[in-house]
């Protein structure tokens, strides 16, 4: 079973982009691409490439995105100043 986002943290998360909006809202619902759900669940050198082969620059702007993220969740004493 999987937990549920909690509200303020996907509040927090969102912004003025529509498109990022719906793509957030999906992920904390439990829905994301098969590139980055397949490299969560099973990190290897192909499915990187595969996360950074979605789209133009969206998989790796995604992949840059969750860098982030876990970097603030896991040091949030780096992030701040």
């Amino acid at each position: 079973t999987r937990a549920p986002v909690a509200p303020d943290l996907l509040a927090a998360a969102l912004g003025q982009n529509p498109v990022s909006n719906a793509f957030i809202r999906r992920a904390a619902n439990g829905r994301v691409h098969a590139p980055f759900r397949d490299l969560l669940l099973a990190p290897s050198p192909a499915a990187l490439r595969r996360a950074l082969d979605f789209g133009h620059t969206s998989g790796s702007d995604t992949l840059a995105g969750l860098a982030y993220g876990l970097g603030v969740w896991t040091h949030p004493a780096a992030t701040t100043r």
